[in-house]
């Protein structure tokens, strides 16, 4: 295996912007599961090896409010980031941020 592509788990599905509690509270969850998840892959991979993952983010008017801390979360897991792109629609409350993460 030399790339793990996948969208995962995006978190609670919100009818409405969710409130900054909620957002706290889904990054929270989202953080562990990711953590977990991507260690676990690691073994898998060989120096180099990729993932091409989307994580979270949330549309609140015109403003992206993107996953915190995660470039600290995959290097905790073994992995740099090479690159981010985001992408929503304007009608989209979840969004999306596109990362390419190395294993270091």
């Amino acid at each position: 295996i030399d790339v793990i592509v996948t969208e995962g788990y995006l978190g609670k599905l919100f009818s409405k912007p969710p409130s900054e509690l909620e957002q706290e509270m889904s990054f929270r969850e989202l953080a562990n599961l990711h953590l977990n998840w991507l260690s676990a892959a690691a073994p898998l991979l060989p120096s180099k090896g990729k993932i091409v993952i989307c994580t979270t983010a949330y549309r609140i008017g015109q403003k992206l409010n993107h996953f915190p801390h995660f470039e600290e979360l995959a290097l905790k897991a073994g992995y740099k980031i090479l690159a981010n792109f985001s992408y929503s629609r304007p009608d989209q409350i979840v969004a999306r941020d596109i990362r390419i993460l190395e294993k270091i």
